[in-house]
């Protein structure tokens, strides 16, 4: 932007952006145009409601007619309204006489060259992967640190001498016992306060993708199967809290309309829900493939009545296979509870893992919906594994 004073034209500022999405699909004369009024947007302040007209040179000749057309499409109907508060006329200048908008728009940032793959999470994390049970040198670990702990000796002298104990001593430790060279509480692994020990169990059922970022409680209780340690609480919420991941990917939370819940189906999978999260591909065939071959067709389904699912296609395959669909209203997902609650868990995990341009989302699936599923619910007390198979998975 340009303030012409004394016979001088006076720099004031540089804007520089570059197009986003569709917005590189546009036509030139469109391109030029919306540049036009990025311009506007970004000055506003200083350009609205001026008493002299504002010059905007171009070296797009065809913009000079652009505010003496009498049809437009409807996007040139939005912009006409936007810059309808300018007063401004458009001059055409060749390209060779703009020297300052040309160094901006030919800036080494603006080449077409393909982004480096980059790593939103550290290697260590993805190492433990397989260990959200960890495996045999953890274990070890624990079991050589258990005599370094101060705070265990009292414990392990105890059971070294139980015959001897004192029914006091007997009383306060009644829940202690040994196993394969290690300690366990209420059947339990004790973790020793030694070296990283507790950090590392706790990044492997936080932050592994088997875990996929849970919330306090949550990873509480994945931790709490197996292990145990004095202040485990305390330890976990203040993992959770300061985790880097889930500040960067948390949403903040709104009040919103409750839920309505469905009725109880009388066995599993009596009864279905199910909603497409928003930008997500169409993965209606994906029901034949993993649902109905395993666990035979619903007695009733619910879905969300939008434009993702109820299509022809769906409606011939109830119709053959002699589902009831009962939809729920259009654009209320209140009436669709339960599966409105699982989109934002999913999508918090993807946030966590998908790569920076968010394509091997599809690969991620797998690992959430175990994630998910091995987690305890707050409504039932029990994680989907536990309610329908009557065991917790070996993760």
């Amino acid at each position: 932007m340009l303030q012409f004073v004394s016979d001088v034209h006076g720099l004031v500022g540089l804007l520089l952006e570059s197009f986003k999405g569709a917005e590189q699909n546009y036509d030139t004369h469109n391109k030029e145009l919306l540049a036009i009024i990025r311009s506007f947007e970004y000055w506003r302040i200083f350009l609205e409601g001026t008493a002299h007209p504002i010059t905007v040179f171009t070296n797009h000749r065809n913009l000079e007619y652009w505010k003496e057309s009498r049809t437009f499409n409807q996007r040139h109907a939005q912009w006409h309204l936007l810059l309808a508060r300018y007063n401004f006329q458009i001059v055409y200048r060749p390209g060779k006489q703009s020297g300052k908008p040309d160094a901006l728009s030919r800036h080494l940032d603006h080449a077409d060259i393909p982004p480096a793959d980059q790593t939103m999470l550290p290697d260590p994390v993805f190492a433990n992967t397989a260990l959200i049970t960890p495996g045999k040198e953890l274990q070890r670990q624990i079991e050589s640190a258990l005599n370094k702990d101060k705070s265990l000796e009292e414990i392990l002298q105890f059971l070294q001498n139980e015959s001897k104990a004192l029914p006091s001593i007997k009383c306060a430790f009644k829940d202690y016992q040994m196993e394969a060279g290690l300690l366990f509480y209420q059947g339990r692994i004790v973790v020793p306060n030694v070296g990283t020990l507790r950090t590392d169990l706790l990044c492997i059922f936080h932050n592994s993708p088997l875990a996929g970022h849970p919330g306090r409680q949550q990873t509480l209780e994945l931790i709490s199967r197996n292990y145990y340690w004095p202040g485990i609480r305390l330890d976990t919420y203040w993992h959770v809290d300061s985790c880097e991941t889930c500040q960067r990917i948390c949403k903040p939370k709104y009040a919103s309309i409750p839920l309505q819940p469905l009725e109880l189906p009388s066995r599993p999978w009596q009864h279905i829900s199910y909603d497409m999260i928003l930008k997500a591909p169409k993965l209606a065939d994906l029901f034949l493939q993993h649902v109905w071959k395993r666990y035979g067709m619903p007695e009733k389904t619910v879905l969300d009545c939008g434009r993702v699912f109820n299509n022809k296609f769906l409606k011939a395959l109830y119709q053959r296979l002699g589902i009831d669909p009962h939809f729920s209203l259009a654009y209320h997902p209140q009436s669709n509870s339960q599966t409105e609650q699982v989109n934002p868990t999913v999508e918090h995990f993807l946030r966590a893992y998908s790569g920076v341009n968010q394509k091997d989302w599809v690969r991620w699936l797998p690992m959430a919906e175990f994630a998910y599923n091995n987690a305890v619910h707050s409504s039932t007390g029990k994680s989907p594994f536990k309610a329908l198979y009557g065991w917790e998975p070996t993760n």
